[in-house]
């Protein structure tokens, strides 16, 4: 076993009785060395799809401005012109 070269920081805290005794129960059955690193996944996890979260809001948000743009939205339609005549192309069928 590889020893991290991560600083760690104690912490204390305290959970409610069905928190704990699932706690235990998923290091039990091996989903989990500890419940420290259990509970260190779980965070991290977390901590990544609240960065996913900010991204994808961040990108709406400028989507949302380009297509304030009447320019944009311009070419937008007249680039999906265009391309309509090869949105099956490769598919099986008739177009419907």
């Amino acid at each position: 076993m590889a020893v991290s070269k991560v600083p760690t920081v104690r912490k204390t805290f305290e959970l409610h009785e069905p928190a704990a005794r699932a706690l235990d129960a998923l290091v039990k059955a091996g989903r989990a060395r500890s419940a420290t690193s259990l509970i260190e996944e779980l965070l991290l996890r977390e901590a990544k799809l609240l960065e996913y979260e900010r991204q994808e809001a961040e990108l709406e948000q400028m989507y949302a401005e380009i297509y304030a743009d009447p320019a944009y939205r311009e070419e937008q339609l007249r680039l999906e012109a265009i391309f309509a005549p090869t949105l099956m192309d490769g598919l099986e069928g008739e177009p419907q």
